[in-house]
């Protein structure tokens, strides 16, 4: 992750929904992230494919591409911030004009199902991409989650970077940081969009799933093939850690 970048009051960034378009009750939360980054002195700019059209989608792959594609070429866009989730992240990538995004090399931030486009654009175009949701801005915690956005993007903190973690084996690890939402990264199993394992940190998050749903997961044929290949691997805490007993089970995975 490159930690240099920075915004500057004026910058303009993109909002886009790769994955399920938004339902139409979120309009007063993307109305109060606009505000929010207008109050940054950020002038965000929103593709035509947010907003639900039909059943679940904002657009066809194609046109969801067709505006990332867009995005990425505008070179009056410093930034990208996907504000969606869900399931069809996965669908827009034949779409998606990987030369453009090697050649703007303009970061590109989601979270969750968004883990797809992360690492295809890692794997497709060598550019990083952050793993993170802009969203947070206007959820629980939106005090902390501005300051520490303000801080990173705006200061040159490392605000967004420090989190609290334990350490299961070892203590330290360095190296290019691959993965996410552990469901999401997998459906690139045996693509050409899943980044080379080799030599690379992995990082699964996963907010939901007891320990049986993720052994099952690190235990698919296409996730064995990647974590035996990885130099270091990074699990994120979820929910139902909270237990001793469940901790140990993780551990144990």
């Amino acid at each position: 992750m490159d930690r240099s970048f920075t915004l500057a009051p004026g910058s303009q960034v993109g909002l886009i929904a790769c994955s399920d378009g938004l339902r139409p009750d979120f309009k007063p939360q993307l109305d109060e992230l606009i505000r929010c980054l207008n109050g940054f002195g950020v002038r965000p700019k929103c593709a035509s494919t947010l907003m639900r059209k039909d059943s679940y989608f904002s657009g066809s792959p194609a046109e969801r591409a067709q505006e990332l594609n867009k995005l990425f070429s505008d070179p009056g866009i410093s930034a990208i911030f996907d504000i969606s989730g869900g399931d069809s992240a996965n669908q827009i990538l034949p779409f998606v004009d990987f030369e453009v995004i090697r050649a703007s090399r303009k970061p590109f931030f989601g979270l969750s199902d968004l883990s797809v486009i992360l690492n295809a654009i890692y794997a497709a175009s060598h550019v990083p991409a952050f793993h993170y949701q802009v969203m947070n801005l206007v959820y629980d915690e939106s005090g902390e989650q501005r300051r520490r956005f303000f801080g990173t993007l705006f200061e040159e903190s490392r605000d967004l970077y420090d989190f609290n973690y334990r350490w299961i084996r070892g203590d330290r690890m360095q190296g290019t940081v691959i993965g996410g939402n552990i469901r999401c990264f997998l459906k690139l199993a045996g693509t050409r969009f899943i980044p080379d394992p080799a030599e690379t940190i992995i990082f699964l998050e996963s907010l939901g799933g007891r320990a049986g749903r993720i052994a099952s997961l690190v235990g698919s044929s296409g996730s064995w093939a990647i974590l035996t290949s990885v130099k270091e691997s990074y699990s994120a805490r979820s929910p139902s850690w909270n237990s001793t007993g469940n901790f140990r089970s993780y551990r144990n995975i």
